[in-house]
Formats: C-alpha cells, sequence, structure tokens
C-alpha cells in the first residue's frame, strides 16, 4: 500500500513537473523586453532554477578615446545552485562601435571558498588574434563573444528563410554558430522570430561538441526573450523576465 502511494505521489510530481515546463516555457507566456538597453534573464537546467543573469548595454562608452558599445552581465546563482555553489560573476565586452565586433572581454568569478577568478581577453580581429596573459591564440575571421552576439542580433535585419553563420569565442575555444529564421508567429499583439541553429566547437579543421539550440527572439528589437540550448548536460533554458529591478 506504502509503495503504491508513493509511486503516484511519484508520478503527480513528474507529471506536474510536465505541465510547469509546459506552462512557463509555452511560447503564449513569454515576456517581452520594456527597457533593451536593461535586461534580467533566469537561468534553468531542464526545470530546475539555476540563477539570474542582469544585462546592461552602454551605447555611449569611451574606449581608448573613441566611441564603443560596453556589455555588462552580472550573474548569481539562485536555489539550490546557490547552496551548492554561490556564484557571484561580473563580465564586460567593449564593442566596436562600427564593425560591432569585440575589442577587450574582462570576466570575473568568485565561488564560495574559493580564490576570485578574473581574466582579460584582448581581441585584434584585423590579425586574426586573441591575447590572454602571455598566451596568443588563432580566430577566425570575425568573432564574436556570447554578449556581443547579442548586440549584433539586436542590430541585424534578420529574415525568415534566410541561413546566418557566424564565428564565437567562448573560454579560448572557437565555434562555428550556423542558425535560420524559421518562422515568425504572433504572441501577446507581439511578433516573435523563430531561431533555430547548432554550434560546433572547432579543433584543427574538424567540429566537434556539437550544441543545437532554438531561440525565440522579440521580432521589433531582436532581443532573446527565450533561448533553448540542447547539450550533453542536458536541456538549458534562458528566459527573459518583464521586469529589472
Amino acid at each position: 500500500m506504502k509503495l503504491k502511494i508513493f509511486i503516484i505521489l511519484v508520478l503527480i510530481m513528474i507529471a506536474g513537473g510536465f505541465i510547469w515546463n509546459w506552462y512557463v516555457f509555452n511560447p503564449k507566456n513569454l515576456d517581452f523586453p520594456e527597457d533593451i538597453d536593461h535586461l534580467k534573464y533566469k537561468v534553468y537546467w531542464t526545470i530546475l532554477p539555476l540563477g539570474e543573469v542582469l544585462i546592461d548595454i552602454n551605447e555611449n562608452y569611451q574606449y581608448e578615446g573613441n566611441k564603443a558599445i560596453l556589455i555588462e552581465a552580472n550573474l548569481k546563482t539562485t536555489g539550490i545552485a546557490d547552496k551548492l555553489l554561490k556564484l557571484r560573476g561580473k563580465i564586460q565586452t567593449v564593442v566596436d562601435d562600427e564593425k560591432l565586433l569585440p575589442m577587450v572581454y574582462k570576466e570575473v568569478i568568485n565561488r564560495a571558498g574559493e580564490k576570485k577568478e578574473s581574466k582579460t581577453l584582448i581581441y585584434e580581429q584585423d590579425k586574426k588574434r586573441l591575447y590572454v596573459g602571455s598566451e596568443t591564440y588563432i580566430l577566425p575571421s570575425n568573432t564574436y563573444d556570447p554578449l556581443s552576439l547579442i548586440y549584433f542580433l539586436k542590430n541585424k535585419k534578420l529574415s525568415v528563410g534566410n541561413i546566418y553563420e557566424l564565428n564565437i569565442n567562448s573560454n579560448q575555444s572557437n565555434y562555428r554558430v550556423t542558425f535560420n529564421i524559421i518562422e515568425k508567429v504572433q504572441v501577446k499583439n507581439h511578433s516573435l522570430l523563430i531561431l533555430k541553429g547548432k554550434s560546433e566547437r572547432r579543433i584543427g579543421e574538424k567540429a566537434r561538441h556539437r550544441t543545437s539550440f532554438n531561440i525565440y527572439l522579440d521580432a521589433d528589437t531582436n532581443i532573446p526573450v527565450l533561448i533553448k540550448a540542447f547539450t550533453a548536460l542536458g536541456p538549458i533554458r534562458i528566459k527573459l523576465l518583464k521586469k529589472v529591478l
């Protein structure tokens, strides 16, 4: 009898998880940006909340006397993840005002009980070089990082049916990202562009570590309102929150 009750409870919890997952990540229940220069996202692994990311975009930044764009992300773990990891981080990317390519990337990560980690990356896009301290890495042409990719999308005219290919650098590894806009749908008096793509890590001439993803963009601003990434560690979802406090 007790085993039967336990099984019933487990099935109810699983069903509840599926219903909650369907509701939270259903395109009909998405929030849309109120301030495109100040964005807040909640990060989930499967249906479990991992943390939050606050992104600020400053289009009036000065870098070495020249106009540039500063994109800053502050991140933190929440809930159970915060009890296990207690992670806080700050990431900054300085983007060329004309080419919209990253010039400088700075990252500071704090984990409870561990020494603070920090690094600075200097891009020389014309020479296809990336400098991290005393180390030098080869870059493909016109390489973005994850933050500058958001700004690229924000300023790119995207059309249904078109295929796009980009180079991304993350953690000193180069990735080839290809995607296309598969459709445009109407939700909550807003239009959504649905982007489907994949990323492949470049190792020599071969591509490895493939990840597929779907991104839902607010068609008026090209701001991502929902990202679904299907990784080897399970699905990662990043959802825009309406209010930025």
